[in-house]
């Protein structure tokens, strides 16, 4: 087993395999053959021929390959082998990028329409989570530092929606990618007739590339690996929030820890965030690809070949890490812990002190100029701080405030109600967002 291929899924694996690889290559020839056979560009039994011999062999193409040190032509070989006099037909007008930008679009369809099975899951999980936490307080923070209290689902309704961005990215890319080339060489239609590849696209699930060149330019495949590391990207955040939230002093998250799972060498009372720290790692390289996605749009003229080698590596490491990550979301997701007194002790540590906003407002209405208000409820608040009392209680003590709210106006503001007060409204305009999103599909 490679490094990679503990993060290679099986069944994207599959796509990428040379196996697969040159089966889509041979689909590709085999379709413009047959839509040259319907225009009687190739005698009927000569296509009969190819439609029932054409094949290939994995050992002898690498044998062919080591010598001419080309893949295209190796595998025409391999195949003529099998096909026999009538492979004349076989590569007719084409050049070697119509092949193969033509299977990448159909590879990384096919790849895209795994990653969004896979989003589409961990979606669902998120928006359970969500609905169940809705009205959950739990702290709110800014630069690590107590704010004002949210609830969990708000938390995890924003995961929600960066996930439905994501997933409407990957959409826009899957569109974006669905252009074949079957042109010829410098994409000029020398010899093949536009026909052709506007029929065998159609029969391959792709359209013709409007102002294709030697291949298909590459800002389409830019738009697939910026819509894969935008997803990657989201994924990260959910992951660090969760090892965040994790630490020892806040412990109100906790990713998964199974039966028998061990944390440290040295220290059994390690509980590590692995899976998190492991999917905030692998996104760390899609920084990487997006570099080398942008560096291939620009090649010489009509072509040269140096984006080639980039994207052998680049298509199916994107492709199969995202995937991975993604199912690997799900699962920590789906069973991770929320730890509710945890949640409830650490909203109590700022002793009410997340009610200096509200205050310094409530006070400014009532008349107050703000600076002095500001100035006020920060002494007040650190204080409290210092003192480790009530920010509630020190303000009621205060004859300032006193002099303007009374003791009802500041217990209103401790009151779950004003946390919770428009969580519903927040919910539904992401909630109805979505309905309108799917009917609108």
């Amino acid at each position: 087993m490679s490094v990679i291929d503990r993060y290679y899924p099986s069944d994207i694996q599959n796509i990428w395999s040379d196996y697969h690889k040159y089966k889509v290559w041979l689909d590709i020839e085999v379709t413009v053959c047959k839509v040259r056979g319907e225009l009687g560009q190739i005698p009927p039994a000569d296509l009969r021929i190819i439609l029932n011999s054409a094949d290939f062999d994995l050992d002898r193409i690498k044998e062919i390959e080591a010598e001419v040190h080309h893949d295209v032509i190796a595998f025409l070989s391999s195949v003529a082998e099998k096909v026999g006099p009538p492979s004349r037909h076989i590569h007719y007008g084409l050049t070697s990028s119509d092949i193969l930008d033509t299977a990448n679009a159909i590879l990384l369809k096919q790849s895209l329409k795994l990653i969004l099975d896979g989003l589409d899951k961990l979606i669902a999980e998120v928006k359970k989570k969500a609905l169940a936490y809705k009205h959950t307080p739990m702290m709110g923070r800014t630069h690590g530092v107590h704010a004002e209290p949210i609830t969990v689902g708000i938390k995890f309704l924003s995961f929600f929606e960066q996930l439905n961005r994501s997933r409407h990215k990957l959409l826009t890319a899957l569109d974006d990618i669905s252009y074949g080339k079957l042109s010829g060489p410098v994409g000029v239609y020398g010899v093949i007739n536009p026909d052709v590849e506007i029929k065998a696209l159609n029969l391959l699930g792709l359209k013709p590339e409007p102002v294709a060149t030697q291949i298909v330019p590459r800002d389409r495949h830019l738009s697939v690996v910026m819509s894969l590391s935008y997803t990657a990207a989201a994924l990260e955040r959910i992951a660090l929030q969760i090892r965040l939230l994790q630490r020892t002093e806040i412990g109100e998250f906790a990713e998964p820890f199974r039966k028998g799972q061990k944390g440290s060498s040295a220290m059994p009372h390690k509980r590590n965030p692995i899976i998190c720290e492991r999917i905030c790692g692998l996104a760390r390289i899609f920084r990487g690809h997006l570099v080398e996605a942008m560096e291939n749009v620009s090649l010489w003229d009509e072509r040269d070949i140096s984006h080639s080698s980039v994207e052998r590596i680049l298509f199916p490491q994107s492709t199969s890490i995202l995937l991975y990550l993604i199912r690997l979301s799900e699962q920590v997701i789906k069973d991770m812990e929320i730890n509710l007194t945890s949640i409830k002790q650490n909203i109590k540590l700022s002793n009410h002190r997340y009610l200096s906003g509200p205050l310094l407002l409530n006070l400014c209405s009532r008349g107050m100029e703000r600076d002095n208000a500001y100035r006020l409820v920060q002494q007040i608040a650190m204080q409290a701080q210092q003192q480790q009392t009530s920010f509630a209680q020190a303000a009621k003590e205060n004859k300032a405030v006193r002099s303007i709210l009374n003791n009802g106006d500041i217990e209103k503001l401790t009151a779950d109600d004003e946390i919770k007060k428009y969580v519903e409204i927040i919910f539904n305009r992401v909630l109805t967002k979505e309905e309108d999103d799917v009917f609108s599909k």
